[in-house]
């Protein structure tokens, strides 16, 4: 079970009709200075969109937004029209966010990272919840709804609509530790409007009992007052070397996911990092945003849509998309 069904702030799992495939992909890290590059893997990724059927949902980490915008009107242009493309093509934006900044320049409230090893007997890898509520005394709530605004706000610039369901990721997988933690998270969820979380992990972050997501076919349950959690199922980072051991521990995890194979219901979703782009491989660890050269990053997002090609069709799975999911999920505000 995920951590906010082990604190009984489940109130009952959803059987969705039918074997859906929801990609998602976490969008952070981007600055002026990498703007062309970005960009331009950006149409890249939407070339992709146009020949698939699914439509991923993007969630943009709405700091470096604020940061481009206010840093450099012609990047942030450029990074406009590309971002509008991919909507066009398919995607859908929705908000992402990892800790407390100035909403008018982007800048971290409390500059230095995040600390490491996790402050006592914090769980979670200490990023947006950590930050926003512990580290700078802020109320999650009136958080949140500063999120939201600045959301639609990038919808605007955007020219593009809000999607009916409004979903959210927590930045660092860090929507609280405590009891007390999670259900202030998920009551700011509430305040703010939004109907789906997509954040839900299991276990102790920098422990063997980490999991990113929950089981296709139990990752859907109700969280009470419209809002619905859709945990992750599978998060793919062999986007850099599709030969390293981390791609086959990967795609060995998919063999947790009993019910994907028997033909089981449920939505299964992806998460897709697109930073993992731009990244290179060294020895055990990585140079971020080391990767500079385009035709090896085009090649990474070909490499993309082959992998979801190829589940969609061995696995005999539906793409959906978040607003798509309402007639299975009900609920919603």
């Amino acid at each position: 079970m995920t951590d906010l069904e082990e604190c009984g702030l489940s109130q009952g799992r959803i059987e969705v009709g039918g074997r859906h495939l929801l990609v998602t992909v976490d969008f952070d890290g981007f600055t002026p200075e990498d703007g062309p590059l970005w960009c331009r893997a950006m149409r890249h990724w939407a070339e992709g969109l146009r020949r698939s059927p699914w439509k991923p949902a993007l969630f943009v980490a709405l700091e470096n937004v604020v940061r481009l915008r206010r840093g450099d009107g012609a990047a942030y242009a450029e990074f406009l029209a590309a971002l509008r493309e991919l909507t066009q093509a398919g995607s859908v934006l929705y908000p992402h966010n990892h800790g407390a900044f100035d909403p008018d320049t982007g800048r971290p409230l409390s500059p230095g990272g995040e600390p490491s090893p996790a402050p006592g007997e914090y769980r979670k890898r200490p990023s947006m919840y950590y930050d926003v509520v512990h580290r700078n005394g802020l109320q999650i709530a009136a958080w949140l709804g500063v999120l939201r605004g600045l959301y639609e706000d990038l919808l605007c610039d955007v020219e593009c609509p809000r999607p009916r369901l409004l979903a959210y990721r927590a930045g660092g997988w860090d929507y609280g530790s405590s009891r007390q933690d999670l259900g202030r998270y998920l009551d700011g969820l509430r305040e703010a409007g939004f109907a789906i979380d997509s954040s839900a992990c299991r276990g102790a972050f920098g422990t063997p009992s980490w999991r990113i997501g929950a089981r296709f076919g139990s990752n859907a349950f109700r969280c009470g007052g419209g809002l619905i959690e859709l945990a992750p199922c599978w998060a793919v980072e062999w986007i850099l070397d599709p030969f390293a051991p981390a791609t086959w521990a990967a795609l060995g995890q998919l063999r947790e996911h009993g019910r994907l194979w028997t033909g089981g219901q449920g939505v299964f979703v992806v998460v897709l990092h697109f930073d993992h782009l731009f990244h290179r491989r060294s020895g055990r660890g990585y140079d971020y945003f080391a990767m500079r050269d385009f035709p090896t990053i085009a090649r990474r997002i070909d490499r993309v849509f082959l992998l979801m090609a190829m589940l969609q069709r061995c696995l005999r799975l539906k793409a959906g998309e978040f607003d798509a999911m309402q007639p299975h999920l009900g609920g919603g505000p």
